[in-house]
């Protein structure tokens, strides 16, 4: 586990830009900027790296710079970011209506709940097979 943020080394006690790392650094926040897509931050990369490492990327205020590390993204970009991954957010958890069939109802048969199985994936086939369409 990497006890600095990727895109820095340390020289000489002193944080300085990692050329390559910082300059993948640089095209995450860009790439996610256009596209606001983890997926698409990975492919742009090249990077074999969870969405939660690039989350942890991209939310990182150190790649602004501090007294310890030199900036890698420019203010601006980075607030940009920080909006845009709100944006985004916001959008998946909008909850989406699923339509309503006309004269369509379904209805759960009765059943014991010492019937269900342990299993939670047993547990919802069978609680699936006891959903039943009366119209």
């Amino acid at each position: 586990m990497r006890s600095i943020p990727y895109g820095y080394r340390i020289e000489n006690g002193k944080a300085v830009l990692e050329p390559i790392e910082s300059d993948r650094v640089k095209l995450i926040f860009d790439t996610y900027l256009k596209t606001g897509s983890l997926v698409e931050v990975r492919k742009a990369s090249s990077l074999d790296k969870t969405h939660s490492s690039f989350s942890r990327i991209l939310e990182d205020p150190r790649y602004r710079g501090t007294d310890y590390y030199p900036e890698i993204i420019d203010e601006k970009v980075f607030e940009a970011v920080q909006k845009k991954r709100k944006e985004v957010k916001r959008k998946r958890s909008k909850r989406q209506t699923i339509p309503v069939i006309p004269g369509t109802r379904f209805q759960l048969r009765t059943m014991e709940e010492s019937e269900l199985p342990e299993d939670p994936s047993e547990k919802a086939a069978y609680i699936y097979e006891k959903i039943e369409v009366r119209e």
